[in-house]
């Protein structure tokens, strides 16, 4: 036994060694190497519409496979050799003679199978052998706000009195893709129920424009005077003083779209005033919920449920 114990180390000693001086700092270069073969990891990619494709995944385990069949072959190889060495220092001993030959069979056999696994996982699944890299399904803004309708992630009012709001899907008005609305489907949702997109629009209350925005309103956004006919005549200022109005209560709406519309309709105040409950005030006969998703006693704010209905439907339809 100590004699293939000083054989295996000899062996080891003759494998050349190389020292190699540290280099400057580089990227890592995604390769697998093994012998004069390299895999190199694919970069993620798109790999259809809606999808893109990691490959790398896939190529590591390839790589890994590789290399633990390239090891095995080595290492069925040195028992060859040792079994062969064995047999050479019998001095014609059976009992070592048999020791050798057991060592060169199981060697052989452990080899065969290695190179033959290729075959045996393509017969039990020919995935197994063909890997192929992960899809991951890109969802988009639209798909992601219908799933998540799905899920009631915005029926905030669990309230048995909780007012039910009939969305459905409803197409925008043609006028609506003259305009970007800075990429926000949800400004452009509120256009549409607002004015269905018209930039001359004005109402009997005084409100103008795209975003139909009261003068008052739109000068204390802006920090100057901004009139009725400058609102109709600029839509892209009507727009950008709609979405700062928007943001500037976000600690009221939390990005709910709900919200946003019921507070762009009735003002984005939160405590009792003479006229009655702001829509976005708490209710007092639907506890945990705001007035306008009760349906008990709704008052003014039977105009808003229908205004939000309105909004959400747009925005499905986008």
């Amino acid at each position: 036994m100590s004699r293939i114990i000083r054989f295996i180390f000899l062996v080891f000693l003759l494998i050349p060694t190389f020292v190699l001086a540290a280099d400057e700092m580089k990227p890592p270069n995604l390769v697998v190497k093994f012998g004069d073969n390299a895999v190199t990891f694919s970069p993620v990619q798109p790999c259809g519409e809606k999808s893109f494709c990691i490959p790398w995944i896939s190529d590591y385990i390839s790589a890994l496979y590789q290399y633990s069949v390239g090891i095995a072959a080595i290492l069925a190889m040195v028992m060859i050799m040792v079994g062969g060495f064995l047999w050479l220092t019998s001095a014609g001993s059976p009992d070592r003679v048999g020791k050798a030959k057991e060592f060169i069979t199981s060697a052989i056999m452990g080899l065969a199978l290695a190179l033959f696994s290729f075959v045996i996982l393509y017969t039990i699944n020919p995935r197994l052998v063909g890997l192929q890299g992960l899809e991951l399904v890109s969802t988009t803004e639209r798909e992601a706000w219908k799933e998540r309708e799905k899920l009631g992630v915005y029926a905030d009012c669990k309230h048995e009195n909780a007012y039910f709001f009939n969305v459905s899907s409803q197409t925008l008005p043609a006028d609506c893709s003259n305009y970007n609305f800075m990429n926000n489907i949800n400004l452009m949702a509120i256009a549409a129920a607002e004015s269905g997109c018209n930039p001359n629009a004005q109402s009997p209350a005084g409100a103008c424009g795209l975003m139909q925005l009261l003068p008052a309103t739109a000068s204390r956004l802006a920090g100057r005077n901004v009139t009725c006919d400058e609102l109709k005549s600029n839509p892209d200022l009507s727009i950008q003083l709609a979405n700062k109005y928007i943001n500037q209560n976000h600690s009221v709406h939390q990005g709910n779209l709900y919200h946003i519309a019921a507070g762009y309709n009735s003002g984005f105040g939160t405590q009792p005033t003479a006229g009655g409950l702001p829509a976005l005030a708490r209710s007092v006969d639907c506890p945990g919920c705001y007035a306008y998703e009760c349906k008990t006693k709704p008052g003014g704010l039977a105009e808003t449920q229908k205004y939000v209905e309105n909004v959400v439907s747009y925005r499905n339809g986008a």
